[in-house]
Parts: C-alpha cells; sequence; structure tokens
C-alpha cells in the first residue's frame, strides 16, 4: 500500500471510529433522556429552545449586515488588497 493509501485509510478509519463514538454518546444520551421525568424533560427543552433562540438571533445580527458597506468602495474588496499588497511591495522595491 502507498503511503497516501494508506494515510488516507488510517483518516478515513479514524474518522469512522469517531462517527461511531458520536453515534453511541447520542444513543447514551437519548436513553437517558427516555428515563427522566416529566419536569426534568421540561427542563431540558428551555434549556434546548433557549439555545436555539439565541443562536437564531446570533445568525440573524449578522445577516443584517451582510452587504451593508456595497458600493462603498470603488472596487472589490479582493481587488482593491491586491493594489494595496502591489503598492506596498513596490514602495519596498524603491526603498
Amino acid at each position: 500500500m502507498s503511503g497516501t493509501r494508506y494515510l488516507l485509510a488510517k483518516y478515513l478509519t479514524s474518522t469512522w471510529f469517531l462517527i461511531i463514538v458520536i453515534m453511541k454518546n447520542l444513543q447514551d444520551i437519548l436513553k437517558e433522556i427516555d428515563q427522566l421525568r416529566p419536569e426534568e424533560l421540561e427542563l431540558i427543552l428551555k434549556r434546548i429552545n433557549d439555545r436555539i433562540n439565541r443562536k437564531r438571533k446570533l445568525e440573524n445580527a449578522f445577516e443584517e449586515y451582510i452587504g451593508a458597506a456595497k458600493g462603498f468602495w470603488e472596487m472589490d474588496a479582493q481587488e482593491y488588497i491586491n493594489d494595496s499588497r502591489t503598492e506596498d511591495d513596490n514602495k519596498k522595491e524603491v526603498a
């Protein structure tokens, strides 16, 4: 087996092992949940809902600013960076 194939096989094996461990942990958690009393389930549900709401608010906050600076620069941001780097390189050559 070539070195690349060996590394790929090792990576895939470790990845599958990790997936299996995660799935086992998830199954263990679900089994534990099945053992909980209704008031404990309500507490977990509340915490999950709170976490989902926080994540949604954060995502919405970022989405609000997407494209906010559009038209601010006279050129594409990557083009601006490339031009700035070229200018810096030219200054270094002159110095």
